[in-house]
This record gives C-alpha cells, structure tokens and sequence, in this order.
C-alpha cells in the first residue's frame, strides 16, 4: 500500500524496508525511503510529452549571422594569400626575340623553339617549326602530348586526318606515328614523359625527355654565345 505525503503520490521503496530490517531496524535520523512516481496533471490542463535532450540542447545553439560568415572566409583567404605569396611560382613570360629563346635545329627541315621545362613533371611546351618537306621520324609517346597548330598543315602518316591552323590534337601515350608536312607549318605542343624514336623493327634508337630539351637547348646557346633565359624553367 502507498502513502500520501502531502500531494504527491509515493509509495515505501520494500527494497529499502528490506535494507532497515537487516540493520536492526530503522536507520537512524531517516525516515522510510520512499520511492516518488509522476504526477498527475492539474483538471482540464493537456499532457505534454518530456523533451527530448536534442531539443533542449537545439533551443540553446547560436545562429551564425551572415556578417560571421562573410568575415571567417575573408580571414581565411588572407591566410592562404599569405601562402601563395610565399610559395607560388614566379609567372613566366617568354618574349618573341630570338635571345628570349631561339630556334633551336631540330633534325633537317625542322626546329625547335622551346617555352618551358619543367623537371618535376617531366614535361615541356614547344613550337615545332617544319620547312616544306619537313618529317620526324616514327616514334611512340610515354605520356599525354597536346598539340595546337599556328600555321600551315601537316598530319601524321598513319593516319588521314590533316590539322591546319586552330587545329587541336591529342596524342596519346603509347601511340606510335610519324609527322610530316608537305607545305610547312609551325605547331604548339605540350608534351608529358619521354618519346621514343623508333627503327622499322621498332627498336628504340632515342629517348627523348625534358632533359634532352634541357640540353639541346643549352648547347645550342653555349655554341651560339646566345645567354641561357633562366624564365624557360620551372
């Protein structure tokens, strides 16, 4: 049976009867443990369910204000500027003089202008230049090589299609071909890893990389008196 002890329903905790009567009786200074339940709700008042702890902790979130926003992602670019002012690279610049970068004799009927080495990727940018007649031998590329062509046309042996000036060509690593232009023409390439010179039994006679452009374009200026434009590497 319960008790009232005032309004609040209780009733004797028999677990805490138990605990007294193993201790001679009851504890001193404490009365029974009683055990409270809910109350009810007052007459004619709705039952609302407890919140849950989600719900408690949502009502005291702080919105971020726009303001907040706005000033966190400007102070984080300054950071990142800073970055970039202390590690990004020189913007390179290659003037059209014959000094900033030569036309370098390539193999006969064709030469070279070389833009840019860059050694960490093993690529380089240059303007292949062919006299009428002009021909590279068949070779086969290591990597990604993206060609734009400036003036005239020419095409690759193995294949039909001619690219004339704005034309694009992708070449892709693995392919093996051959260049030839009947009437001349001048062509921007980029290419990425090393190529391979070829022989009919597609024995390898050449490799050519970043560091073959490196040193074509070095001792072409050594032997020419021609200063070494420091802006070509990256």
């Amino acid at each position: 049976m319960g008790t009232a002890v005032g309004r609040v329903p209780v009733a004797l905790d028999p677990l805490a009867q138990a605990g007294d009567h193993l201790h001679g009786g009851s504890r001193r200074g404490v009365g029974p443990v009683v055990r409270r339940t809910p109350s009810w709700p007052a007459a004619g008042a709705a039952w609302r369910p407890p919140e849950a702890p989600t719900e408690r902790r949502e009502r005291k979130e702080r919105y971020v204000t726009v303001n907040e926003v706005e000033s966190n992602a400007m102070a984080v670019d300054a950071r990142v500027d800073k970055m970039r002012d202390k590690y990004a690279l020189v913007e390179g610049f290659v003037g059209a003089m014959e000094e900033d970068s030569p036309w370098v004799p390539f193999v006969e009927n064709v030469w070279i202008r070389h833009l840019t080495f860059d050694v960490r990727s093993s690529s380089s940018a240059n303007v292949l230049w062919c006299a009428a007649g002009g021909m590279l031998g068949r070779h086969r590329h290591r990597g990604p090589v993206s060609g734009f062509t400036l003036e005239g046309t020419w095409r690759y042996l193995e294949y039909d299609g001619v690219a004339s000036p704005g034309a694009f060509v992708r070449e892709s690593p693995g392919r093996t071909h051959t260049l030839y232009s009947e009437e001349g023409m001048k062509t921007f390439f980029w290419l990425n890893g090393p190529l391979e010179f070829l022989d009919d039994d597609n024995r390898v006679l050449e490799t050519v990389d970043v560091f073959w452009f490196i040193d074509h374009y070095e001792r072409y200026c050594t032997e020419h008196n021609i200063p070494i434009n420091p802006r070509l590497y990256l």
